[in-house]
């Protein structure tokens, strides 16, 4: 309508939109159109403005003509009387951008009979993160229940169904399983084989994932399966079981999958040495067998030194039955600004994907017991799933040196005196229905009664551990930094 009549817009409004216009913010958009729409008479109207406008607005990519869907959305919403036709329509939009204002709009106005619809979007294709989470809370408002209670239902009320109906798109199983937790006995082995040979990779992706921290019997065996298979197009697969193997590195079948491992691919050796760590500290012959196949297989120097880094991080180091056994170890940064250093280090091109490895590993710096990203993970500390686009590279080097330094008020560590002589000290997670629960550094929740609490004091340090850093390598370091930093 503006476009089509230019008169009607005011100069200084041409000069302000100039700089709206780029930036492609609906929020923008809609403030700025709301708020003009019905401005005095122009006499005139910047040729150039106007063309750009155009350009710009009815244009025919996919990222313009979500802008317009989007811009009506929220007018839609702010007409007087609001525009249900519109959010019928925006319900079952192709962007899950559009579906997500659209399921918030349904929630915030407490418009029941459009639950089907809502309902509707958790089996929509194009599914995201964060439409998906958005989505629960909407069902959970329509239901009545307050925003600060939605911690209260567990995430397989609405999940579970999903996962088992074979209409539901691998799209929307792959969220749904990040935000389970991996041990719940409702995720039988009947229901993940299914998901596990699908031909979604993306999907299967996110069932090996599961897998490493399920106690099903059959977790180990469907890991070390998909460890030593060779099929170039599954090597993500590959690297990602050999991650989730550590978690089952007791396992008899697990143990021997991985020493398997160590001789065959010399670009993986240093990963499945990572996945070894803990049981080396158990089993002095996993060790040996370490040792003595290190030596086979020729590459590049940096493969090498990554290896000789991982053997570093074993328990006890490069000693064998506590006697020297002469392997090199790596030079490792001696100060925080040397640390800071390896993140612009030249000739290093860090990975994303093994940050991730490195963020969900359970040997190493354990980061996804107390973090959640996209739903998967702990949730004793703060969400990391947009970290990249709040925390520059050096912000998320400093707060892994040094945790302690910044702390938000509602991460605050607290010692718990209980009136039996107990104290407890974590982070608030939870404090309702008359039960106090806090999370610890290893990501471990403590229940107890509130009325039990004596007195509670604060604590400056913070919960997350210090020298994190000491339990990874330096490449491990500058690939998590990678993936964090690309968390936007």
């Amino acid at each position: 309508n503006l476009l089509a009549s230019p008169e009607k817009i005011p100069p200084h409004v041409v000069d302000v939109w100039k700089f709206t216009l780029p930036i492609a913010d609906p929020f923008v958009d809609a403030t700025f159109t709301g708020n003009t729409y019905f401005r005095p008479a122009a006499p005139q109207v910047d040729d150039d403005f106007r063309n750009a406008a155009q350009h710009q607005l009815e244009g025919t990519s996919a990222e313009v003509s979500e802008r317009i869907i989007l811009l009506s959305t929220l007018l839609g919403r702010r007409a007087e009387p609001p525009r249900l036709d519109i959010l019928e329509v925006s319900l079952t939009a192709r962007s899950p951008i559009v579906r997500r204002l659209a399921v918030q709009w349904v929630a915030e106005e407490r418009l029941t009979q459009f639950r089907p619809q809502v309902e509707a979007v958790l089996k929509s294709d194009d599914m995201t993160s964060d439409l998906f989470l958005a989505t629960l809370a909407a069902l959970e408002m329509l239901d009545g229940k307050a925003p600060q209670d939605f911690d209260k239902t567990p995430p397989g009320k609405y999940v579970l169904p999903l996962l088992a109906d074979s209409t539901t798109s691998a799209a929307v199983k792959r969220q749904a399983l990040r935000l389970i937790d991996p041990a719940d006995p409702a995720l039988t082995a009947e229901l993940l084989e299914p998901m596990l040979r699908s031909d979604d990779q993306q999907l299967r992706l996110e069932v090996l994932r599961t897998l490493a921290g399920s106690t099903l019997p059959e977790a180990a065996k469907w890991l070390s399966e998909a460890a030593v298979q060779h099929d170039k197009d599954r090597a993500i697969e590959r690297m990602t079981a050999i991650t989730g193997l550590a978690s089952h590195a007791n396992s008899d079948l697990a143990k021997k999958t991985l020493v398997s491992l160590i001789a065959i691919d010399l670009r993986e050796r240093g990963s499945v040495i990572r996945s070894l760590r803990e049981l080396v500290g158990k089993d002095e012959d996993v060790k040996r067998k370490i040792f003595d196949i290190n030596g086979i297989g020729s590459g590049p120097p940096e493969l090498w030194i990554e290896i000789e880094a991982q053997i570093a991080l074993l328990p006890g180091g490069t000693e064998l039955n506590g006697k020297k056994t002469g392997f090199p170890v790596p030079a490792r940064p001696a100060s925080d600004e040397a640390w800071f250093n390896v993140i612009n280090e030249d000739g290093v091109t860090p990975s994303s994907f093994a940050g991730e490895q490195v963020f969900f590993h359970s040997n190493g710096p354990g980061c996804f017991k107390c973090h959640t990203i996209d739903g998967r993970g702990g949730r004793i500390g703060p969400d990391l799933t947009h970290i990249g686009g709040s925390f520059t590279r050096d912000k998320l080097v400093e707060s892994i040196l040094q945790p302690s330094k910044e702390v938000s008020p509602q991460f605050t560590t607290w010692n718990m005196a209980t009136h039996d002589g107990r104290t407890l000290t974590g982070m608030l997670v939870h404090e309702n229905l008359g039960e106090t629960t806090l999370g610890n550094d290893k990501g471990e929740l403590t229940t107890i009664q509130t009325v039990d609490i004596e007195a509670r004091t604060p604590v400056k340090t913070s919960v997350m551990p210090e020298k994190l850093e000491d339990r990874m390598t330096v490449r491990e370091f500058q690939d998590l930094i990678e993936f964090l930093a690309n968390l936007k």
